[in-house]
């Protein structure tokens, strides 16, 4: 680049200037499209910065996501074991209380056909308590197996949600620093 200098001043003590109208127009344009690179490079790092940012939000709230889904899917696992053992016990105590019944029934029968007829209704109802054990067993099972599916799609939500929100901030970072 010419460059018109202007000395003016003393010997002893001179003044040296640049003037504009020295630099010229390709001066002038030289100037401007370095400025303008300049500030296409600052963006450009502002940019880089805030995905940066984002990137790194989106692994935090994935991270915190899969946490959650884990500690949900614990909660839920226990829940469904307990409510399984639950659901059994009960069941038993009913076929048990039905079983004694049944027993009850044919020790108090005094003669031969009165425990013939006992017999047969205690076997009936030991067979209806058998059906209504397994019933109750397999109904328990399944609610809990139920609320465990739930509880399992719940926490995967979890995590997509977590994925979406952090893509929208990348988004987000990548439009507001866009170079124009």
């Amino acid at each position: 680049m010419n460059v018109i200098a202007v000395i003016t001043g003393t010997v002893s003590d001179p003044k040296i200037a640049v003037t504009s109208k020295a630099l010229g127009e390709d001066a002038v344009a030289s100037i401007k499209e370095q400025a303008i690179a300049e500030v296409k490079e600052q963006l450009t790092n502002l940019k880089n910065e805030e995905l940066e940012k984002a990137i790194a939000e989106k692994a935090r709230l994935i991270a915190e996501a899969k946490a959650q889904r884990e500690k949900l899917l614990i909660e839920a696992a226990a829940a469904r074991d307990n409510a399984k053992k639950q659901g059994e016990s009960l069941a038993k105590k009913a076929k048990e209380a039905a079983y004694k019944a049944a027993a009850d029934l044919v020790a108090k029968a005094r003669n031969p056909l009165e425990k013939g007829a006992a017999k047969l209704a205690a076997d009936k109802a030991k067979k209806e308590a058998d059906e209504s054990y397994k019933k109750g067993v397999d109904k328990s099972n399944k609610e809990a197996d139920d609320a465990y599916k739930t509880a399992e799609k719940k926490s995967e939500n979890l995590v997509k949600d977590a994925e979406a929100k952090g893509d929208k901030r990348i988004q987000e970072a990548d439009k507001a620093a866009t170079i124009k």
